[in-house]
């Protein structure tokens, strides 16, 4: 991965939440789970410290909480915390961005992502807002974990044993209340009575096979 990529990916996660925050916010707290590239990848913590102290240089923000960046492997609740400069990151941001190119879509182009921190529980599609569990419930804890696996076949018992819970409401009721219903469901969802699997990214081809052109995304974002 090139460095002007590496900056490119970074600043795209970084716009992304500013367009999502108030615009009075001037401190930003991201999930490091939160900064993928282009292919869904997790971007290497040395890479992502690099282009933060680049920016933090040219005096685009003031890192303020950084502890998880020096730690082993990657927690749910590992975040980094920066005061940010709104122009000065604007005019970075239109200086370094990937050029926008013609649209090819192909089997592989992802056309919907969920996204979601523990930080602020919200879950969202493609920057949409469809949810916002309520914190230490049911809802949120199963969801919270299965978003940490995705495509992965999960029993019921499985996530019961590593959460150390006992599920109450089925599959189907959970994932209904976070507002994945029709479509949404059956396009990020298999469930069964003891199973689940969480379909996260979704690309053409997957869609297609679903025999679903389009989906219909929350107002909010």
């Amino acid at each position: 991965m090139s460095v002007p990529s590496i900056i490119q990916d970074v600043i795209e996660v970084i716009n992304q939440k500013l367009e999502l925050s108030p615009k009075s916010d001037r401190v930003l707290s991201i999930s490091l789970w939160d900064f993928l590239d282009d292919h869904g990848e997790k971007i290497p913590k040395d890479d992502l410290v690099k282009v933060l102290r680049r920016l933090e240089e040219d005096e685009v923000i003031k890192l303020t909480l950084t502890d998880h960046l020096n730690r082993l492997g990657r927690k749910a609740e590992d975040k980094v915390e920066f005061e940010i400069d709104r122009d000065k990151f604007s005019g970075f941001y239109n200086q370094h961005k990937k050029p926008v190119a013609p649209k090819v879509v192909s089997d592989t182009t992802i056309l919907y992502r969920v996204s979601y921190s523990e930080q602020s529980r919200e879950i969202l599609i493609n920057g949409f807002l469809l949810a916002k569990p309520d914190f230490g419930l049911e809802n949120e804890i199963v969801f919270g974990y299965i978003y940490q696996h995705p495509n992965e076949r999960l029993s019921k018992a499985q996530i019961e044993q590593d959460l150390h819970i006992s599920i109450g409401k089925s599959f189907h009721k959970i994932v209904e209340n976070l507002g994945f219903r029709g479509d949404l469901r059956k396009t990020f969802f298999d469930i069964s009575k003891t199973y689940i699997r969480f379909r996260n990214p979704v690309t053409k081809k997957g869609l297609d096979s679903l025999n679903i052109e389009t989906l219909k995304l929350p107002l909010t974002n």
